[in-house]
């Protein structure tokens, strides 16, 4: 499964991520390299919630790493299907800012209340 962090936000660090993410979605299928348009398809989003800075924390994780985590959302459903990733998402610059692997193996249906679980990414100290 594809895992992947924007150019801005390696530059920039997970505060890029922070400041500029306002929506996260919960998508049918992911590949590094796909475009904003293919990801964020209404066939390929099962279900997405608004996103703020606000909505976001960084904390400190082991061995000196940082790490961002996300509150978690709930969001009426748009889609159906099996969600393999989230995508972290900037609107207004048409761009994924970062993916996650799904691995709840949970089934959504349009329609119904799904909720978007609280996430973490962590970005190391170099090797």
């Amino acid at each position: 499964m594809a895992t992947y962090l924007a150019p801005e936000v390696l530059d920039n660090g997970i505060a890029y991520l922070q400041a500029n993410c306002n929506q996260l979605a919960a998508v049918k299928a992911y590949a590094v390299g796909d475009s904003y348009a293919t990801v964020m398809d209404g066939t390929n989003v099962t279900v997405s919630a608004a996103m703020t800075s606000a909505d976001f924390t960084l904390g400190n994780g082991a061995s000196n790493a940082r790490t961002i985590t996300s509150a978690s959302k709930t969001a009426t459903a748009t889609g159906s299907g099996d969600p393999t990733h989230f995508v972290f998402v900037s609107t207004s610059a048409s761009k994924i800012l970062g993916a996650t692997t799904e691995t709840s193996a949970t089934s959504v249906s349009s329609g119904t209340q799904y909720t978007l679980p609280s996430l973490t990414l962590t970005m190391g100290q170099p090797v």
